[in-house]
Order: structure tokens, then sequence, then C-alpha cells
């Protein structure tokens, strides 16, 4: 990863939460899911349904952590858009 970071002059951060296992089906679905739930939530916002947004908002957080553990705990993927 590190030598990954280096070639392409990237942080070692950036490498890992968008290129380290973009093969591994299990990010991707968790990935695909996210994008899932920001077109929900969007979808819901503009209903002005709060209730649901804030549950899919939820939903969101916890897809993030999780794929943040998948990539070894890269907070960076908190904050990402996929």
């Amino acid at each position: 990863m590190k030598e990954r970071a280096e070639n392409l002059g990237h942080a070692q951060e950036v490498n890992q939460s968008n290129y380290r296992g973009e093969d591994d089906d299990q990010i991707l679905a968790v990935k695909a899911k996210i994008n899932q739930l920001r077109f929900k939530i969007k979808q819901h916002f503009g209903l002005g349904d709060r209730v649901k947004v804030v549950d899919l908002m939820r939903q969101e957080g916890e897809l993030r952590l999780n794929l943040a553990e998948l990539l070894g705990n890269d907070s960076g993927v908190l904050f990402a858009t996929f």
C-alpha cells in the first residue's frame, strides 16, 4: 500500500480507502449500499420526510463504520463520497 501511494503521489490513506479491496465483493457491496442510501436520503429529503431521512442517515453511518473497519479502520471512509 505504501509503495502504491508513493507511485501515485497519494497519501497512503487515500489509496487505502479508494484502491484497496476493489476486487473484494464485500467492500463493493457495502459501497453500493451506501450509494443506494444516499439516493434514498435525497429522495426523502425532497419529500420533507424528516423521520425517514434521519433513519436512512443512521443506516448510512453504520455502513460507513463497517466499511472503515473492512478497510483497516480508515476514518477517511466516513466522509468519502462514492
